[in-house]
C-alpha cells in the first residue's frame, strides 16, 4: 500500500486541480500505517510484534548481504592501508584467493 502527499504546484494555477501528488517517504508511509491502524502481523518468531519475547527485533538485524558488503568494505580498507593478503585472510578466516577477489571487485 502506498500513499501520497498533496503538493501545491504553482505552474498548475490555471488548471482545475492545482494539486499534484508525490509518493510518501518510508518514514511518512510508516506513520500513515500507524495512524490508519497498522496490522500487527508479527513475524516467524512471534505472532504479534507488541508481545514478542525477543530482546531485539529479527527484522532489524542486518541481512547476509549487508554483513558481507560491510565485511568486504573493511577488507578493501585494510588492503588500501597496506595490510598484507595473508594477514587479512587470517583475520577474516578466508582464503587468500577470496581476499584477492574481494579487493579486485571495487
Amino acid at each position: 500500500m502506498t500513499g501520497y502527499i498533496r503538493v501545491e504546484n504553482p505552474a498548475n494555477k490555471g488548471n482545475r486541480n492545482p494539486v499534484a501528488r508525490k509518493p510518501l517517504t518510508p518514514a511518512q508511509q510508516l506513520a500513515y500505517e500507524f495512524r490508519k491502524g497498522w496490522p500487527d502481523t508479527g513475524c516467524k518468531e512471534s505472532p504479534k510484534c507488541l508481545t514478542c519475547p525477543l530482546p531485539e527485533c529479527v527484522e532489524d538485524q542486518p541481512t547476509e548481504n549487508e554483513v558481507r558488503r560491510r565485511r568486504n568494505a573493511e577488507i578493501r580498507a585494510m588492503r588500501e592501508s597496506g595490510a598484507g593478503i595473508q594477514t587479512i585472510a587470517d583475520e577474516y578466516k578466508l582464503s587468500e584467493r577470496a581476499i584477492h577477489r574481494i579487493v579486485a571487485k571495487k
